[in-house]
């Protein structure tokens, strides 16, 4: 429930869709580099389900996904389910800093292999990357059942982690573009308004065990205080 002293800035039930909310998969025509398994990837909308939610449709973010080799230095991931541009939803410049992001969610035969869900942005002159690592979400995901989860997005660069940036993964020689440091100051304009996209990411890959099953979404909602 949101509270008095907090305005709403975008709502999604999935009542009638997925809306804007994808996931990272393998496409052979996909804009993103080919990885360490050779399979350039793509955002692809989330499955969509009219019924099996706690208030009607639910959104499905289900593996195997692409896996994400750019940030190694932060993270091997999975973009689990994200939006891949901010004003798909309304919220392009939204003032983000200090922003609550409840989601409804729930594992659906999913064996996390070590990973953990984080909220991550994007954004800022140089696309840096930001994992709000001191927030991370997994026992939530174990027991098949629906949960309500919380971050704040803290304006305070000690409660995230910056995520780097490689050339183009480990499927070529390793350059580093953004180092785990470059980033740093960044957070407030990312936050403020210069976010690109968002989402969460399954991060720790093992590539010879990677994360199984699906994670299943009913409602998201963002707020700011007020």
């Amino acid at each position: 429930m949101t509270a008095e002293n907090e305005k709403v800035l975008y709502s999604e039930t999935f009542a009638s869709g997925p809306g804007a909310w994808t996931c990272g998969k393998d496409r052979e025509d996909g804009s993103w580099h080919r990885n360490l398994y050779g399979h350039p990837g793509e955002p692809v909308p989330l499955q969509w389900f009219a019924a099996g939610g706690r208030h009607g449709g639910f959104a499905r973010s289900e593996s195997p996904w692409y896996f994400d080799d750019n940030h190694g230095e932060f993270a091997w991931l999975h973009l689990a389910f994200f939006v891949n541009r901010s004003e798909m939803i309304g919220l392009g410049g939204a003032d983000l800093r200090d922003a609550v992001f409840d989601v409804g969610i729930r594992g659906h035969n999913l064996v996390l292999n070590g990973t953990r869900l984080y909220f991550w942005i994007q954004g800022g002159a140089a696309t840096y990357n930001w994992a709000l690592a001191s927030q991370p979400i997994a026992e939530a995901l174990v027991d098949g059942a629906w949960h309500d989860e919380r971050v704040v997005l803290f304006n305070d660069e000690s409660k995230w982690a910056t995520m780097g940036l490689l050339n183009g993964g480990l499927s070529r020689k390793i350059r580093i573009l953004h180092s785990r440091t470059v980033a740093e100051g960044s957070l407030d304009d990312i936050l403020g308004g210069t976010h690109v996209n968002f989402g969460f990411l399954l991060c720790g890959l093992d590539p010879n065990n990677l994360p199984t099953g699906a994670i299943d979404v009913d409602s998201i909602r963002i707020s700011v205080p007020e």
